[in-house]
């Protein structure tokens, strides 16, 4: 589930389901999302009921909430940006993240084909690193929902996947080398590493979900008391050495 406050005054509720496990019949209006609500978040749906009664704002149903696309920038001087092109989860908030950096990719062949520049070349490595990105992300995802109530695994996900975050993607756009075609260059062995390695973790812990769990006692997880995220995220830093920094991440 998502709350986000809005600049509106309006507060934003969002339920994000595999549909194996709920399926969109459960939600097709809102008096149907409040009695889900009830059965799996009653404390949140004490408070939604509380603030909406019985006429939200809106409302709104999708199927196939997640969505690729066949390619997001064209030699022929067109691009698709935002959830028009590829949307993949609320969780973690990646959309945010892709909509950054396809308009990076954009504004540099805008502004290298209005400078009379050659930009048909970066254009497909920038189509093809994005739909790269987006694939590998995806498996973050993609079946992955089961295993989100395992006291056991789920955490040991969530550290793996700031990991890589921190560690790899947003090291890239921090470092401000999304467009340096040289450096992606030099690293593209280190990212075929990488993306091999998250999906083989992210199979890993649905194999480790099926072995089931025995009831453990309610804790917190403070990512921010695990020093491997805590250095990779104050490692984000700007430096002028991209590769010896994925050297040391990849060791």
């Amino acid at each position: 589930m998502w709350l986000i406050p809005l600049s509106s005054n309006y507060t934003s509720v969002g339920i994000v389901t595999d549909p194996k496990i709920h399926p969109l019949s459960q939600f097709r209006s809102y008096q149907d999302s409040l009695k889900w609500l009830d059965t799996y978040e009653p404390q949140c749906g004490q408070v939604v009921r509380a603030a909406c009664s019985d006429d939200p704002a809106d409302y709104l149903a999708i199927k196939h909430y997640s969505h690729k696309c066949a390619r997001v920038l064209s030699p022929n001087r067109w691009a698709i940006t935002g959830d028009a092109g590829v949307f993949l989860d609320p969780l973690y908030s990646p959309g945010s993240d892709f909509i950054g950096i396809q308009n990076t990719f954009m504004a540099d062949c805008i502004s290298r084909d209005s400078k009379g520049e050659r930009f048909i070349g970066r254009c497909e490595v920038y189509n093809d690193l994005y739909l790269q990105l987006t694939d590998n992300v995806l498996k973050t995802f993609l079946n992955q929902y089961p295993l989100f109530g395992n006291p056991r695994v789920m955490p040991l996900k969530v550290v793996w996947d700031f990991a890589v975050y921190w560690g790899f993607l947003a090291f890239l756009v921090v470092q401000d080398r999304l467009c340096d075609i040289g450096a992606l260059k030099a690293v593209e062995v280190s990212l075929a590493k990488i993306y091999g390695l998250n999906e083989e973790m992210q199979l890993l812990f649905r194999a480790q979900n099926k072995i089931g769990t025995e009831p453990v006692d309610p804790g917190f997880l403070d990512i921010s008391q695990i020093p491997l995220l805590m250095d990779l995220n104050r490692g984000l830093a700007p430096t002028k050495s991209l590769i010896r920094r994925r050297a040391l991440s990849l060791s």
